[in-house]
Protein backbone atom coordinates (compact mmCIF):
# COMPACT_ATOMS: atom_id res chain seq x y z
CA UNK A 1 0.00 0.00 0.00
CA UNK A 2 2.77 2.26 0.88
CA UNK A 3 4.25 1.80 -2.32
CA UNK A 4 1.43 2.33 -4.43
CA UNK A 5 1.25 5.88 -2.54
CA UNK A 6 4.63 6.66 -3.40
CA UNK A 7 3.69 5.56 -6.76
CA UNK A 8 0.72 7.71 -7.33
CA UNK A 9 3.08 10.80 -6.79
CA UNK A 10 4.78 10.38 -9.53
CA UNK A 11 2.19 11.20 -12.24
CA UNK A 12 0.96 14.01 -10.08
CA UNK A 13 3.84 15.97 -9.81
CA UNK A 14 4.41 15.67 -13.09
CA UNK A 15 1.08 17.78 -13.04
CA UNK A 16 2.30 19.96 -10.60
CA UNK A 17 5.23 20.84 -12.18
CA UNK A 18 3.44 21.70 -15.65
CA UNK A 19 0.93 24.00 -13.74
CA UNK A 20 3.67 25.97 -11.89
CA UNK A 21 5.52 26.05 -15.88
CA UNK A 22 2.21 27.51 -17.10
CA UNK A 23 2.18 30.00 -13.95
CA UNK A 24 5.98 30.63 -15.21
CA UNK A 25 4.76 31.19 -18.73
CA UNK A 26 1.44 33.67 -18.03
CA UNK A 27 4.05 35.67 -15.71
CA UNK A 28 6.57 36.02 -18.27
CA UNK A 29 4.03 36.74 -20.94
CA UNK A 30 3.34 39.35 -18.55
CA UNK A 31 6.52 40.95 -18.54
CA UNK A 32 6.66 40.84 -22.06
CA UNK A 33 9.41 38.06 -22.38
CA UNK A 34 7.10 36.25 -25.15
CA UNK A 35 9.95 33.35 -26.44
CA UNK A 36 10.81 32.62 -22.94
CA UNK A 37 7.15 32.31 -22.24
CA UNK A 38 6.42 29.78 -25.01
CA UNK A 39 9.19 27.80 -24.15
CA UNK A 40 7.83 27.38 -20.77
CA UNK A 41 4.56 26.47 -22.45
CA UNK A 42 6.01 23.67 -24.11
CA UNK A 43 7.86 22.59 -21.21
CA UNK A 44 3.98 22.59 -19.59
CA UNK A 45 2.73 20.43 -22.18
CA UNK A 46 5.69 18.09 -22.03
CA UNK A 47 4.77 17.17 -18.62
CA UNK A 48 0.95 17.08 -20.29
CA UNK A 49 1.77 14.70 -22.59
CA UNK A 50 3.67 12.67 -19.99
CA UNK A 51 1.54 12.52 -16.91
CA UNK A 52 -1.15 10.15 -17.95
CA UNK A 53 0.35 7.39 -19.65
CA UNK A 54 3.23 7.40 -16.38
CA UNK A 55 0.12 7.08 -14.41
CA UNK A 56 -1.66 4.14 -16.70
CA UNK A 57 1.95 2.79 -15.99
CA UNK A 58 2.14 2.33 -12.71
CA UNK A 59 -1.54 1.76 -12.15
CA UNK A 60 -2.25 4.28 -10.25
CA UNK A 61 -5.03 5.78 -12.62
CA UNK A 62 -7.55 8.13 -10.25
CA UNK A 63 -10.10 10.17 -9.90
CA UNK A 64 -8.42 12.85 -8.49
CA UNK A 65 -5.49 12.58 -10.86
CA UNK A 66 -8.35 13.16 -14.09
CA UNK A 67 -9.59 16.23 -12.33
CA UNK A 68 -6.31 17.53 -11.11
CA UNK A 69 -5.15 17.23 -14.90
CA UNK A 70 -8.25 19.21 -16.08
CA UNK A 71 -7.31 21.93 -13.85
CA UNK A 72 -3.69 22.19 -15.15
CA UNK A 73 -5.08 21.94 -18.66
CA UNK A 74 -7.90 24.82 -18.63
CA UNK A 75 -4.95 27.15 -17.21
CA UNK A 76 -2.46 25.45 -20.20
CA UNK A 77 -4.37 25.41 -23.01
CA UNK A 78 -7.28 27.94 -22.12
CA UNK A 79 -5.87 30.81 -20.01
CA UNK A 80 -2.60 31.18 -20.91
CA UNK A 81 -3.55 31.53 -24.94
CA UNK A 82 -6.40 34.09 -23.94
CA UNK A 83 -3.63 35.88 -21.59
CA UNK A 84 -1.30 36.32 -24.50
CA UNK A 85 -3.75 37.45 -27.49
CA UNK A 86 -4.61 40.24 -24.62
CA UNK A 87 -1.26 40.88 -23.81
CA UNK A 88 -0.35 41.65 -27.54
CA UNK A 89 -3.45 44.00 -27.96
CA UNK A 90 -6.28 41.99 -29.16
CA UNK A 91 -8.62 44.05 -26.92
CA UNK A 92 -11.47 44.90 -28.80
CA UNK A 93 -15.31 43.67 -27.17
CA UNK A 94 -15.40 41.58 -30.42
CA UNK A 95 -12.27 39.64 -28.63
CA UNK A 96 -13.64 39.39 -25.46
CA UNK A 97 -16.40 38.14 -26.44
CA UNK A 98 -14.89 35.59 -28.49
CA UNK A 99 -12.34 35.08 -25.77
CA UNK A 100 -15.11 34.28 -23.10
CA UNK A 101 -16.73 32.02 -25.03
CA UNK A 102 -13.23 30.04 -26.30
CA UNK A 103 -12.92 29.59 -22.72
CA UNK A 104 -16.83 28.53 -21.27
CA UNK A 105 -16.87 25.85 -24.21
CA UNK A 106 -12.91 25.07 -23.26
CA UNK A 107 -14.13 24.15 -19.73
CA UNK A 108 -17.02 22.25 -20.56
CA UNK A 109 -14.87 19.92 -23.09
CA UNK A 110 -12.65 19.89 -20.39
CA UNK A 111 -15.72 18.47 -17.76
CA UNK A 112 -17.09 16.51 -20.83
CA UNK A 113 -13.61 14.16 -21.15
CA UNK A 114 -13.07 13.94 -17.08
CA UNK A 115 -16.68 12.18 -17.05
CA UNK A 116 -16.91 9.91 -20.27
CA UNK A 117 -13.23 9.40 -20.66
CA UNK A 118 -11.83 8.01 -24.68
CA UNK A 119 -14.08 6.93 -26.84
CA UNK A 120 -13.20 3.28 -27.94
CA UNK A 121 -14.89 2.06 -31.36
CA UNK A 122 -13.76 -1.25 -33.00
CA UNK A 123 -10.12 -0.65 -31.38
CA UNK A 124 -9.61 2.61 -32.26
CA UNK A 125 -9.70 5.63 -29.54
CA UNK A 126 -11.62 8.93 -30.39
CA UNK A 127 -11.83 11.82 -28.51
CA UNK A 128 -15.58 13.31 -28.50
CA UNK A 129 -14.64 16.98 -29.13
CA UNK A 130 -11.54 18.65 -30.52
CA UNK A 131 -8.75 18.63 -27.52
CA UNK A 132 -8.57 21.87 -26.02
CA UNK A 133 -4.79 21.50 -27.04
CA UNK A 134 -5.23 23.19 -30.15
CA UNK A 135 -5.03 26.34 -28.94
CA UNK A 136 -1.20 25.88 -28.75
CA UNK A 137 -0.34 26.10 -32.84
CA UNK A 138 -2.66 29.68 -32.50
CA UNK A 139 -0.64 30.58 -30.06
CA UNK A 140 2.72 29.84 -31.33
CA UNK A 141 1.07 31.41 -35.01
CA UNK A 142 0.20 34.62 -33.71
CA UNK A 143 3.25 34.57 -31.38
CA UNK A 144 5.27 34.09 -34.89
CA UNK A 145 3.24 36.29 -36.34
CA UNK A 146 3.73 39.09 -34.12
CA UNK A 147 7.67 38.48 -34.22
CA UNK A 148 7.81 38.87 -38.18
CA UNK A 149 5.71 41.88 -37.98
CA UNK A 150 2.46 40.22 -39.19
CA UNK A 151 -0.82 41.65 -38.27
CA UNK A 152 -3.62 39.18 -37.64
CA UNK A 153 -6.83 40.85 -37.91
CA UNK A 154 -9.04 40.52 -34.71
CA UNK A 155 -12.16 39.13 -36.49
CA UNK A 156 -10.04 36.41 -38.20
CA UNK A 157 -8.80 35.54 -35.02
CA UNK A 158 -12.47 36.18 -33.60
CA UNK A 159 -13.76 33.64 -35.77
CA UNK A 160 -11.20 31.18 -35.42
CA UNK A 161 -11.43 31.37 -31.51
CA UNK A 162 -15.31 30.49 -31.55
CA UNK A 163 -15.27 28.58 -34.46
CA UNK A 164 -12.66 26.44 -32.15
CA UNK A 165 -14.93 26.38 -29.01
CA UNK A 166 -17.89 25.00 -30.68
CA UNK A 167 -15.85 21.99 -32.13
CA UNK A 168 -14.51 21.02 -28.99
CA UNK A 169 -18.19 21.31 -27.30
CA UNK A 170 -19.27 18.80 -30.59
CA UNK A 171 -19.90 15.20 -30.96
CA UNK A 172 -16.98 15.12 -33.89
CA UNK A 173 -15.03 11.97 -33.39
CA UNK A 174 -11.39 13.09 -33.50
CA UNK A 175 -8.90 10.17 -33.25
CA UNK A 176 -6.56 9.79 -30.53
CA UNK A 177 -2.46 9.03 -31.07
CA UNK A 178 -1.97 5.42 -28.69
CA UNK A 179 1.50 6.28 -28.42
CA UNK A 180 3.08 10.29 -27.04
CA UNK A 181 6.15 9.97 -28.60
CA UNK A 182 4.71 12.14 -31.93
CA UNK A 183 3.77 14.75 -30.22
CA UNK A 184 7.41 14.66 -28.01
CA UNK A 185 9.20 14.86 -31.24
CA UNK A 186 7.03 17.60 -32.26
CA UNK A 187 7.52 19.40 -29.12
CA UNK A 188 11.23 19.45 -29.21
CA UNK A 189 11.08 20.51 -32.79
CA UNK A 190 9.05 24.13 -32.24
CA UNK A 191 11.70 24.56 -29.03
CA UNK A 192 14.04 24.40 -32.03
CA UNK A 193 11.99 27.03 -34.10
CA UNK A 194 11.34 29.06 -31.25
CA UNK A 195 15.55 29.44 -30.31
CA UNK A 196 16.09 30.29 -33.74
CA UNK A 197 13.03 32.70 -33.68
CA UNK A 198 14.86 34.24 -30.39
CA UNK A 199 18.06 34.50 -32.21
CA UNK A 200 16.92 35.79 -35.94
CA UNK A 201 15.04 38.80 -33.83
CA UNK A 202 14.05 40.76 -31.00
CA UNK A 203 11.29 38.93 -29.39
CA UNK A 204 10.67 39.81 -25.94
CA UNK A 205 9.30 43.64 -26.06
CA UNK A 206 6.71 45.17 -28.01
Amino acid sequence: MKHKIHRQLVPHALTTLGISATITAMHLLWVGEYSVALFFVLVAMLFDVLDGPIARRLGVVSRFGAYFDSVADTLLYLFTPVMLFFMLGYSSMLMWLACTTFVVFGIVRLVRYTQEGILDVHGKWYFVGMPVVWSVPLMLCTAFAYLWNIYIPELLLSAILVTGAFLMVSTIRFERPRSPRTLIALLVLVKVLIALAYLYGNFTSI
